[in-house]
């Protein structure tokens, strides 16, 4: 054998142990993510909408990938305290942050100095209908009873809604101009379980709120939803009127999603949207979305992150005619 077919096989026999050596650290770059279990940040207490979505995200996402999926719970500062938690934590795909449309009012509110574009959507989980709600008992039965009494009494009717500048305050005060009524819009910052409370007490005489919110008094019979917010009729209320039907061009569809730190590694992106949209296209899924009234509604990073910017811009305007912007901002 000559020397050169000497070095010539050396080389092959090196090139053939590099590209060995790599294929195992290669194939293991691409499928050992989860290594632990992920944190889902909430910003608010257990047994609201959100946490309702993320506990039953988790829960599919476990099974698809076989580690943990864990809600935490970081309540306060109009879920301000989950937003910051996303934005402290590694882009490693071990904290994820699940958030309803706040997430586009906090920065004009000068909650948060964060915005969608200082992190990575990962895509959408559901779609909300908000409901004008009343005790079945009330002496309206239909939405043009409320609203007529509205305008013949104006400044009378109390209307229970999520925390001040949230979403269901910005679209009912939304709702109230387009509808030309005058009524007591009252805020709280207790989520769906206060809002139960306060029409069950007789404190306010309707509550506006997602279906989730009150899922168990609606399903009960304690509860009537006298018409909805969504473009057309939901599949599971539809004897319940859109606004738009009873002459008011009013309509609101809150999307709820799924962001992570900005710069994660590219195949763990792959792998959380992948597996995100599985789940979301799942029957379980559509089982969860139905049994609660909200509507199973996937899109992914790019889409997800154009709805972010627009809907940021839109909430900009609305809490500056509110008076509800930071005058700093």
């Amino acid at each position: 054998m000559t020397r050169r077919m000497v070095l010539r096989n050396v080389w092959i026999m090196f090139f053939a142990m590099v590209l060995i050596a790599a294929l195992p650290f290669h194939a293991q770059s691409k499928t050992s993510y989860p290594e632990k279990p992920v944190q889902v940040l909430v910003g608010y207490g257990p047994g609201g909408g959100t946490d309702q979505v993320a506990r039953a995200y988790c829960e599919l996402m476990s099974k698809e990938l076989g580690k943990k999926f864990l809600v935490i719970n970081l309540p306060g500062a109009a879920s301000a305290n989950s937003i910051n938690g996303l934005m402290e934590a590694d882009p490693d795909g071990y904290t994820l942050l699940c958030i309803p449309s706040t997430i586009s009012m906090l920065p004009t509110m000068g909650y948060v100095q964060y915005t969608y574009a200082d992190m990575q959507p990962i895509g959408t989980l559901d779609m909300g209908m908000p409901l004008l709600i009343v005790k079945k008992d009330s002496k309206f039965k239909t939405a043009e009873d409320f609203f007529n009494e509205a305008k013949k009494n104006p400044g009378k009717l109390k209307v229970g809604t999520a925390y001040a500048g949230g979403q269901f305050h910005l679209a009912l005060l939304d709702l109230v101009k387009k509808a030309n009524i005058n009524v007591i819009v009252l805020p709280t910052a207790h989520g769906g379980s206060g809002l139960n409370a306060s029409l069950l007490g007789g404190h306010v005489d309707a509550i506006y709120c997602d279906a989730n919110e009150a899922i168990s008094q609606l399903k009960g019979g304690i509860f009537i939803a006298l018409a909805s917010s969504g473009t057309e009729r939901s599949p599971y209320l539809k004897d319940v009127p859109t606004f738009k039907e009873i002459g008011i061009n009013f309509s609101s569809t809150p999307l709820r999603g799924v962001l992570a730190p900005k710069g994660l590694p590219e195949d763990v992106l792959k792998i959380l949207v992948d597996t995100t949209q599985k789940v979301v296209n799942s029957p379980k899924w559509n089982e969860f979305t139905g049994n609660t009234y909200r509507i199973s509604h996937w899109i992914g990073p790019k889409d997800y992150e154009q709805y972010l910017k627009e809907e940021l811009e839109l909430y900009r305007v609305l809490l500056t005619e509110v008076g509800l912007a930071d005058s700093k901002k």
